[in-house]
């Protein structure tokens, strides 16, 4: 769900951006016909991208919503700035408090303000006024750009940001220390079995040979 979902915004965030922007630079630099061109694939990429987007975003809504619900120990993650500030992460549980309020403020918020202007621009034959249509342009600008900027911040951290992250994202587990150290709540629950996690192999590995880390799924 999340490679699914991550794949079709870049595409549709680099469509979006040369639709919007390109006719100030992208057609200054390739000739207006050219550019003509490249939008028109642009527009069919964009149109095409957004159900597996919206399909992507609400499968993944569905599966981290309980993960997401606010708990006290993120306010004090808040408060030291989860650690960047302080050097000393606060402890956090499956998501820290950052993460939360992504999902919450862009996954869900801005990604379904997406979703549901994007299918009012989309399909314009269900007797859609001109003002309902403006406005959903402007919603879906606006928060294009909103998710654009912050996606920034996201891919960042999920990938030269922190170490290891990237690497969780790709394989599907972290190993015991990494756990430990990012989620510490969230290990200690696997630790002492109050929290359950679908997978076919332990929820905290048994010990490995000297210099080899276990896994936490």
């Amino acid at each position: 769900m999340h490679w699914a979902l991550a794949g079709s915004f870049l595409l549709l965030a680099l469509t979006g951006l040369i639709l919007f922007f390109g006719k100030y630079y992208l057609a200054m630099l390739l000739t207006y016909p050219i550019y003509s061109w490249v939008a028109r694939f642009s527009v069919s990429l964009h149109n095409f991208t957004a159900p597996v987007f919206a399909l992507s975003l609400i499968l993944t809504i569905a599966a981290f919503l309980k993960r997401n619900v606010w708990q006290p120990h993120d306010w004090r993650w808040l408060r030291r700035g989860g650690g960047f500030i302080s050097k000393r992460d606060p402890g956090s549980g499956f998501f820290n408090a950052g993460e939360k309020l992504w999902f919450w403020g862009g996954v869900t918020l801005v990604g379904v303000a997406m979703i549901v202007s994007g299918l009012i621009l989309l399909f314009p034959v269900f007797d859609q006024t001109r003002a309902m249509l403006s406005a959903a342009d402007i919603v879906h600008l606006l928060g294009a750009l909103l998710f654009v900027g912050a996606a920034f911040g996201h891919i960042y951290i999920g990938t030269i940001g922190m170490r290891g992250a990237y690497r969780a994202m790709r394989r599907g587990w972290v190993d015991e220390t990494w756990a430990k150290e990012h989620h510490r709540f969230w290990y200690e629950d696997l630790r002492e079995g109050r929290a359950q996690e679908a997978s076919d192999a332990p929820l905290v590995a048994p010990p490995a040979a000297p210099g080899v880390p276990r896994p936490a799924r």
